[in-house]
């Protein structure tokens, strides 16, 4: 139930980002001068861009990294440690907030960008703009953190 809970929270919190996002008007806000704004952009693919030209693509892996999440949480949800668990969440949270979009925008809606200096040394054409993300992305993100986290600490790691 704990599970289904905080899944479902992340969830909402992500759709209700990306549904204030698409309202505004006065896109980019300054949050941070020269380093954080608020965006608004659409990605077709996957991962910065990955796959925009193949329209089903990215749908049927965020199909089935949802489902292969949910089945993970009923075989193995008892032998993880808390770390693992909100992995699991963290995971499951963000690859469904994608999927929503996906289904009923067609398109991912993306809106934090942020600014790392040094990324103009290394990718001249981005400004030193790293590729805009949503909080799905960052659970995404953090969930793959804390299950690495869990395995590694666990004395006996799946």
């Amino acid at each position: 139930m704990k599970f289904f809970a905080s899944f479902s929270f992340l969830v909402f919190l992500d759709q209700l980002s990306k549904w204030w996002i698409v309202q505004q008007e006065d896109l980019p806000l300054v949050l941070f001068p020269s380093y954080l704004f608020l965006v608004d952009v659409r990605n077709r693919g996957m991962a910065f861009g990955l796959g925009n030209d193949i329209s089903w693509f990215p749908f049927l892996v965020f199909f089935f990294a949802l489902v292969f999440l949910f089945a993970f949480v009923r075989l193995w949800n008892s032998s993880l440690s808390q770390f693992g668990r909100w992995g699991l969440i963290l995971m499951a949270s963000g690859v469904l907030g994608n999927l929503i979009d996906r289904i009923f925008r067609g398109q991912v809606v993306d809106f934090i960008d942020f600014v790392i200096p040094f990324l103009i040394l290394i990718f001249p054409s981005s400004a030193g703009h790293f590729p805009a993300f949503n909080l799905a992305d960052s659970y995404l993100c953090l969930g793959v953190f804390f299950f690495l986290l869990s395995s590694l600490l666990q004395k006996n790691p799946l």
